[in-house]
């Protein structure tokens, strides 16, 4: 009798996670936050913002994995209001 193989899953799955987006410069940035954490924040019982984020990093596309570039955010780029 054949029973069938589990194979490991090499993906997080999205389940309980809010997507906060940005738009900036007709960029898009995305960060996945906790969906409970989100709610209690939004509601002023969370005081602590660095508690919202599952992981520090920012991405163009969370469902995807991808990463945003840093330059594309604007803190590459700083402006010298003297020139």
């Amino acid at each position: 009798m054949l029973k069938s193989l589990v194979q490991p899953i090499g993906q997080k799955r999205l389940t309980g996670i809010a997507i906060v987006r940005l738009k900036k410069h007709g960029v898009r940035f995305e960060i996945a936050c906790y969906n409970n954490k989100l709610l209690s924040w939004r509601s002023r019982v969370e005081k602590d913002v660095d508690e919202l984020p599952q992981s520090h990093t920012v991405y163009s596309k969370v469902s995807n994995g991808i990463l945003a570039k840093k330059e594309g955010f604007g803190c590459e780029k700083k402006r010298n209001p003297g020139a």
